[in-house]
């Protein structure tokens, strides 16, 4: 091991390539990531690091998404604050639907 680990940029290469598949490995195991794109990288379809670059990509989305959907909420509590007896019921409705679409998201606790 002392000759393929001998510079500290092989040493940096090699610390990358474990952190990126100690990364995927759960995420493969807990269904986060395909197995289908497991399943690339082991017929050579597909490098383990752009699985890992996508699989980042997706999360950075998604936390974007996140983000402007709190802000969106934050206009709709403003909204609502503001809003006629009629309309808060129409909104109470779509909050309810809302909150059941989440409900079927959740998974349930134990």
């Amino acid at each position: 091991m002392g000759g393929l680990l001998d510079t500290d940029a092989k040493r940096s290469k090699f610390n990358n390539y474990f952190s990126t598949l100690r990364y995927l490995i759960p995420a493969w195991a807990i269904g986060e990531i395909p197995l289908s794109k497991r399943d690339d990288v082991l017929r050579g379809d597909a490098s383990f690091l752009s699985v890992y670059a996508h699989q980042k990509k997706l999360e950075k989305e998604e936390a974007s998404s996140f983000d402007d959907a709190v802000e969106r909420l934050t206009r709709v509590r403003a909204f609502a604050q503001d809003a006629s007896p009629a309309t808060a019921l129409r909104l109470k409705h779509e909050v309810l639907v809302l909150l059941e679409v989440l409900n079927g998201k959740t998974p349930p606790q134990p």
